[in-house]
């Protein structure tokens, strides 16, 4: 059901991954994990549930399992990493910062209420942030929400930026149901090549068997390169010599007259340092900050 193997997440791992149809085309992109016999499944973006529990459903034929939505149980948020240690209940004198960056640390579960609070630390906004959740039985989230909202009062305020310097796409932001998971660049992370059949895989084996997709998701620093008051936004085209070789998805002003974009561009100018035009500015591809 998902592009990645779930398997290491029996060993506290949290596992990312995207969800994609028969054709291999993507309808969500997140991370499981697993906390005794329960698999989550936790993604950015709103209203994705019940189209998720409809594929989901859809294609279990002989699995003994059981779908909900519990998203309105969790509350999440991003801390930076030291100030994660104190929120552990069981785990005080772990030593967390010596955590692989891909694992699923659980915080504290309470057998008794199945409270449960857990950190996932795989490097979506850089290695300083886990994004920390914590779930709660119905009956209990009311009386729990002032304690919550204390919790993570120290929670990022900059993720939009966070999130762009990372290349973190959003979900009918970044990208939609006509986007192919190679096309926003996630391989390493994101998609296992030798794991056993999964739905969309035969798309998905045959891309990367046939080479680079067409188009892919970069990181884009923005200059004005003109005395004209324009300021980049979303859908702005991106040209290399005149020629239309991409466009803008997510933007995001630095400082005057520089702005941090993720975008899509052409096979011509997926190599760092690429350079690219637009009404009033230059645009750079960049790695990873």
């Amino acid at each position: 059901m998902v592009t990645n193997d779930v398997k290491p997440t029996a060993d506290k791992h949290s596992v990312e991954c995207f969800v994609v149809d028969v054709k291999g085309k993507v309808l969500s992109h997140g991370w499981v994990f697993e906390v005794g016999e329960t698999l989550y499944f936790v993604s950015f973006g709103a209203n994705q549930a019940e189209r998720l529990l409809t594929h989901w459903d859809r294609y279990i034929i002989r699995e003994d399992v059981v779908l909900a939505d519990v998203s309105e149980l969790w509350k999440w948020q991003f801390f930076i990493q030291s100030d994660v240690n104190p929120l552990s209940s069981i785990d005080a004198e772990s030593k967390l910062s010596e955590t692989l960056p891909c694992s699923c640390l659980v915080l504290s579960e309470h057998r008794t209420t199945s409270d449960l609070r857990v950190a996932l630390t795989n490097n979506m906004i850089g290695s300083d942030y886990w994004l920390v959740g914590e779930y709660m039985l119905k009956e209990t989230t009311n009386v729990a929400d002032t304690a919550l909202a204390t919790k993570f009062n120290n929670s990022i305020s900059n993720f939009e930026a966070k999130r762009i310097e990372h290349q973190l796409p959003l979900i009918g932001i970044d990208f939609d149901d006509k986007n192919l998971p190679q096309e926003l660049d996630r391989n390493a992370k994101a998609i296992s090549f030798k794991k056993g059949c999964y739905l969309g895989q035969e798309t998905i084996a045959r891309l990367d068997a046939l080479g680079q997709v067409q188009k892919k998701l970069v990181r884009l620093r923005l200059e004005r390169n003109s005395d004209a008051a324009v300021v980049p936004s979303v859908a702005d085209k991106l040209f290399v010599a005149e020629k239309e070789t991409g466009w803008l998805t997510s933007v995001l002003a630095l400082e005057p007259n520089k702005w941090i974009a993720l975008g899509y561009v052409r096979r011509s100018a997926f190599a760092i340092g690429s350079k690219l035009t637009a009404d009033g500015f230059e645009a750079t591809v960049v790695s990873e900050t």
